[in-house]
């Protein structure tokens, strides 16, 4: 081959082929008495070959037939093809890529093209008539279609390519790449000891658990330096859903459309500034925060179709416009004049800053306009406004006769009118609507 990258083609021979790059006394076959100098590249046949190459880097396809391909040295790229193949990275840092494998036969939007395990060391297709097995590899490039995906302990670099592939995260540092789809990253295997911090969602800056006060995983699609918990050194790049721990989990998206599904615990979703975001926040109190918002928003839990006999929701207004919320308990507002909207569960609701109107509908809700002149109503069921600082430094006044259930309360964070609230908690004591 002489200097350069030069490959030897077999993909048109009759038999199977045995090729040693590195040894042409093994070369049998089809190949038997060939000699290879200087060939980097190395393509098999449709039949079954055993193919080897150099302790240099290679490129080494199987193409079709039931291979075993053999990296030896360097830092390889194996192509075992289709067929039932196994293969070997040897030493370096080798790459698998199953990227010409074609779809299977009956396989559906809903089925996985592949289930792939890298701690086990396997490939296998969605009706098993396919299956690879895989030995020292550290990278891989899965298929152009929906793919399962599992790495190991180690320092691993997955492309999920094409489709909706579902890559489930592990530890060590590794660099993930989605590629094209809607692709999701899984925590739900993480098991953590730590204790859950639960967050304030009524503190003045509407700021989620810190890395260290997650017992789950923080993930921020944006900056992974922040990463925190199984996530930790992980780098994502096209990742556009996640799945968190089952713990308290902390979610930031990116600017493009993310889907964030809290599963259990008191989970906290901070919106982007990009485009629509769906968030699940499935069991426990689940909290949507907007308080890096850009401009107003407006969010309602409860105004989207029911789906399993529970409320959905969507914004309308700003950064959460689009968004979508499923089992969200909480809202935080922005800087600017809100409009926050509950379900008829019980909520947690405050507006930060601005003048803001907030809305209960039902259950028992906690309600703080925080900053500014909010508008505040409970809704059915026994409600709580929450005030910074104590009585004393507020003035409550009730209105009478047809304007019984209204209150307005003054005090240096500004003048909030309030309709339908039975309760009021300030720093050192609580006071009743009956009381005033």
């Amino acid at each position: 081959g002489g200097a350069g990258f030069d490959t030897v083609d077999f993909s048109a021979a009759t038999a199977c082929a045995i090729i040693d790059l590195s040894n042409n006394a093994n070369n049998a076959g089809i190949a038997h008495g060939d000699v290879l100098l200087s060939i980097e590249g190395l393509i098999g046949s449709a039949f079954c070959d055993t193919l080897f190459g150099t302790d240099l880097g290679n490129t080494v396809s199987g193409k079709a037939g039931d291979d075993s391909l053999n990296g030896g040295g360097g830092a390889d790229w194996l192509m075992p093809g289709g067929g039932n193949d196994t293969v070997n990275g040897g030493s370096g840092r080798d790459m698998i890529s199953l990227a010409d494998l074609p779809d299977t036969p009956g396989r559906t939007n809903t089925d996985y093209r592949l289930d792939i395990d890298m701690q086990a060391g396997t490939a296998v297709s969605h009706d098993a008539s396919e299956s690879i097995s895989f030995t020292n590899i550290e990278r891989l490039t899965a298929t152009i279609f929906a793919d399962r995906i599992r790495g190991t302990a180690g320092d691993d670099e997955i492309r999920g390519l094409g489709d909706y592939d579902w890559i489930i995260a592990t530890e060590g540092n590794d660099t993930i790449d989605g590629g094209t789809g809607q692709d999701m990253i899984s925590f739900l295997e993480y098991q953590s000891s730590a204790v859950n911090v639960i967050a304030d969602v009524f503190s003045s800056n509407g700021l989620p658990p810190t890395g260290a006060q997650a017992s789950g995983v923080l993930v921020d699609l944006a900056n992974p330096a922040n990463n925190t918990g199984l996530a930790a050194g992980l780098t994502l790049t096209s990742v556009e859903r996640v799945t968190g721990s089952g713990r308290q989990d902390v979610f930031f998206g990116d600017a493009g459309e993310n889907d964030f599904r809290g599963l259990g615990d008191y989970d906290w979703f901070v919106s982007s500034t990009g485009g629509r975001e769906r968030y699940f926040g499935g069991d426990g109190l689940d909290t949507v925060t907007y308080y890096n918002a850009s401009s107003a928003i407006t969010a309602n839990l409860s105004n989207g179709t029911m789906v399993g006999g529970k409320e959905t929701g969507y914004g309308s207004r700003g950064d959460a416009a689009r968004d979508l919320y499923f089992e969200i308990e909480n809202l935080v507002g922005s800087r600017f004049d809100d409009e926050l909207r509950g379900s008829s569960g019980r909520n947690q609701l405050n507006g930060l800053e601005g003048d803001d109107f907030i809305f209960g509908y039902g259950g028992t809700d906690y309600i703080k306009g925080g900053l500014g002149d909010d508008t505040i109503d409970g809704g059915a069921g026994s409600d709580y406004a929450l005030f910074t600082g104590d009585r004393s430094g507020y003035t409550l006044t009730r209105g009478t006769g047809a304007d019984a259930n209204q209150v307005t309360v003054t005090g240096a964070d500004g003048t909030d009118y309030l309709t339908d609230v039975e309760y009021f908690r300030f720093d050192d004591t609580d006071v009743t609507i009956w009381s005033l």
